[in-house]
């Protein structure tokens, strides 16, 4: 097991490589270098075949006379799920097959898709039974096996694939062994806090904000730098302080960095980009402190990407109210080459160190065995796990099995009938965070920004019917940011045209426009009824063989119940038909804007008449136009009685946005009570 490896954390940003000793008890350095991650060659933890990376990273391994062949991957995903258990004691080997036995309790996804990982977390007792307290990782197969590619690409061989979160508390475990004690590791678009406990895991939870906001601010502004790229862009951050010491931009007070109005403006637009990632970070920790009798939390270490920007434990530490200090357990790490000398903080290779620690594994036994050489023991070792694993399902019984299919069933059952809720829910959030959005703008100019009440006076008196505000992003002096969606082009046209015509803006600028289009959600219901007939026939061949306990072969050849083949075929044929009427649907509303702006219809055919012909696909399209608009505040139009006369039209405006917002939560509990 001994030797080196090369140990890789591939983000969506930058790639993270190691050359360091695999699974020793004090491990040395050989060689880290960084790279940057092509744009979507990265897909929530699936890696796509990119020539360019890999040209890179061969070039970077050859100039540092890199020889070694072995691979440790540490994988970030969200479709990676997580969850606790706890077992009954029982021998190693039968974990597996009892933890796969039930797998279906733990997670509501198709198995056939993912295999399963476990790691003890310790030993609890409950009511006199000793038991397994276990963490369990429910992995893609497809995540595995794009990493299982890259490294035959790069013609190397895996020595294993860990899970990120494992990967950090290998690394700060021995310096965590007493109290309680919080780690989050910043990376570009997602940052993990970790929370231990006498050196156990108490809490995992991943967000997915990071510091990719900042970096592209960076990039963007001049101030730092023209023409900088990702890279080098993070490299600034190293090494001056653009981030402020509070996210409150109210403080009226000027910082030593603020060598000029427009250093210190760009100062605090950088670290606006972490507001998200600093709310999320703070709700967890409420999270924690709450369930656990208002437990303190001792110290906050940072480590990856984030954890070395400058002045970034000052802003969390004032944010948060705790002590937040950068992780320096691995500053004494050793190196193993003479001629290495690392250019940056470990702290960003902490995942990639930690990886060759103790991984979890997350290669499946099959894809695992692929990577090893035929040995006899491999198929002794697949005969004995068969083995014992009838052995557990014997005893675990099909009483066991039927039961958890049958709650998994109820489960399912219950999911679909409270569906519906999902659509009032999504739109009271988004109302809801529309609402937040500008309640934040307007809080920030609150009795000091006439400017921007009047306008938003002038907007509430003047803006056409048919757009929406996204997001409004409010500047003291500047002006107005306006993210807008529209029914039309039309519509956008005519919400531009009014805004010209406001007197407290002088200058307007706008983005190009973006179309979505698609069928409404009610159109579903109808086209279901409408090719019953249909999905019925395509049905046909499956019910020949249903065995008596309600199940069929699907396509893939296992068995599934007879109504999950069915919503198979729903779905394929809903979605084949709309893809159909969504390009009919779009051809169909020019059509009728150009040549039948009177909307009268065409001649009948005399085609056989269906259920299908009574639905006009049209009449459910619709398209919504994305823009937005840069508004600059006409200083001379600024009236200074219109504030003492209506002082309160920023608390008229947040209190009708209230009150809307209660009526839709009645109507949404009205229509939950009656479903």
């Amino acid at each position: 097991m001994a030797g080196k490896v090369l140990s890789m954390e591939i983000g969506q940003g930058m790639t993270r490589v190691v050359e360091v000793d695999y699974q020793a008890k004090s491990p040395k350095i050989y060689n880290a270098f960084s790279l940057e991650t092509p744009k979507d060659m990265v897909q929530d933890g699936v890696i796509t075949r990119n020539e360019d990376f890999i040209i890179n990273l061969k070039a970077e391994l050859r100039k540092r006379d890199i020889r070694t062949e072995s691979l440790v991957f540490t994988v970030a995903s969200s479709r990676i799920a997580n969850r606790e258990a706890r077992i009954p004691l029982c021998k190693p080997k039968q974990i597996l097959p009892l933890i796969t036995a039930n797998a279906a309790d733990y997670f509501p996804v198709d198995m056939n898709q993912y295999h399963l990982v476990y790691n003890i977390l310790g030993k609890t007792e409950e009511e006199g039974v000793k038991q397994y307290r276990l963490s369990l990782l429910a992995v893609p197969n497809d995540v595995t096996t794009s990493y299982i590619d890259l490294a035959r690409t790069l013609g190397m061989h895996i020595r294993a694939i860990d899970y990120v979160g494992n990967s950090i508390f290998q690394v700060v475990r021995q310096e965590m062994n007493n109290g309680v004690n919080a780690v989050i590791k910043i990376d570009e678009h997602t940052s993990l806090i970790t929370i231990v406990k006498n050196g156990e895991i108490v809490l995992q939870r991943s967000v997915p904000h990071g510091v990719n906001g900042a970096i592209e601010n960076v990039t963007e502004l001049d101030v730092y730098g023209e023409n900088l790229s990702y890279a080098d862009a993070t490299v600034v951050f190293t090494q001056q302080r653009c981030l402020r010491r509070y996210l409150n931009v109210d403080v009226d007070y000027q910082e030593a960095e603020d060598t000029s109005d427009e250093v210190m403006m760009s100062r605090i637009m950088i670290t606006e980009n972490l507001r998200y990632l600093i709310g999320n970070v703070g709700r967890i920790l409420e999270y924690f402190v709450s369930r656990n009798d208002n437990s303190t939390i001792d110290n906050i270490y940072l480590v990856g990407i984030g954890a070395d920007f400058v002045g970034m434990d000052e802003l969390l530490s004032n944010e948060l109210g705790y002590n937040v200090q950068k992780y320096t357990g691995l500053d004494t790490i050793r190196s193993g080459n003479p001629n290495f000398s690392a250019l940056e903080s470990m702290r960003v290779y902490s995942a990639a160190i930690g990886a060759s620690y103790a991984p979890l594994q997350l290669l499946s036994p099959e894809l695992l065995k692929g990577e090893k050489e035929t040995s006899l023991a491999v198929p002794i070792a697949v005969f004995l796990a068969c083995v014992a694993t009838a052995a557990v399902l014997f005893i675990v019984g099909q009483v066991g099995v039927s039961k958890a299919k049958k709650e998994n069933q109820d489960l399912k059952d219950r999911l679909e009938e409270t569906k519906y809720l999902e659509d009032l829910n999504n739109a009271y959030n988004e109302s809801l965070a529309t609402y937040a959005s500008i309640r934040e703008g307007l809080n920030a100019a609150k009795n000091t920004n006439r400017m921007l009440t009047q306008f938003v006076s002038e907007m509430e008196a003047k803006m056409p019917q048919g757009f929406k505000t996204l997001q409004m992003v409010a500047d003291e002096t500047e002006g107005v940011t306006l993210s807008i969606v529209c029914a039309s082009k039309a519509d956008a046209a005519k919400v531009f045209q009014q805004l010209r015509s406001f007197k407290t803006i002088t200058i307007i600028t706008s983005s190009g426009f973006k179309e979505e289009y698609g069928l409404r959600p009610e159109y579903d219901a109808i086209l279901e009824e409408a090719l019953k007939e249909e999905i019925d026939k395509a049905m046909e061949p499956y019910m020949e063989h249903v065995d008596a306990l309600g199940y069929v072969m699907d396509d893939d050849g296992d068995l599934v119940p007879v109504e999950s083949m069915r919503e198979v075929i729903k779905e394929r044929l809903l979605q084949d038909h709309k893809n159909q009427q969504i390009v009919l649907g779009r051809i169909k509303k020019e059509e009728k804007k150009n040549e039948n702006p009177d909307g009268e219809g065409g001649e009948d055919g005399e085609d056989e008449h269906s259920l299908l012909d009574d639905i006009n696909a049209e009449d459910y399209f619709y398209i919504n136009v994305f823009f937005s608009v840069n508004c600059l505040y006409n200083a001379d139009n600024l009236n200074p009685g219109d504030a003492a006369e209506n002082p309160g039209t920023n608390d008229a405006f947040m209190e009708g946005a209230q009150k809307a917002l209660e009526a839709e939560q009645k109507q949404r509990d009205k229509e939950a009570k009656n479903k």
